[in-house]
């Protein structure tokens, strides 16, 4: 699902789950989307966490238990992110599950 994307909108369809806290982050802040409209992807992070409502966060996870919604909290790559540039993912036993495009970016980016 992309970053642009309503997520209560979704809910509403008939969307019972996500990946990612980013959705309903973006869906408790009043400014989502003016971000959105700027097309800031993943940019618009700090300013969503910086312009979160209690009040309209309320309403999502209300919206997201009347639906049961649930979301998976993906923690491991903030680590992973964290230390990109201090561990060697070459050799990740992973990569090959990814696909060698990703394979051929981590060997460009290592050498």
């Amino acid at each position: 699902m992309p970053l642009a994307a309503d997520f209560l909108k979704a809910v509403n369809l008939g969307l019972d789950g996500a990946e990612h806290m980013y959705y309903p982050l973006k869906a408790c802040s009043p400014v989502a989307d003016s971000l959105t409209e700027l097309d800031l992807g993943y940019g618009m992070m700090e300013t969503l966490i910086d312009t979160y409502d209690p009040e309209l966060a309320g309403k999502v996870f209300s919206k997201m238990e009347e639906n049961e919604v649930f979301i998976t909290p993906t923690l491991y790559i903030g680590k992973t992110l964290a230390e990109i540039l201090e561990v060697d993912h070459t050799r990740d036993t992973l990569l090959p599950f990814i696909g060698k495009g990703i394979q051929e970016t981590y060997q460009g980016r290592i050498e």
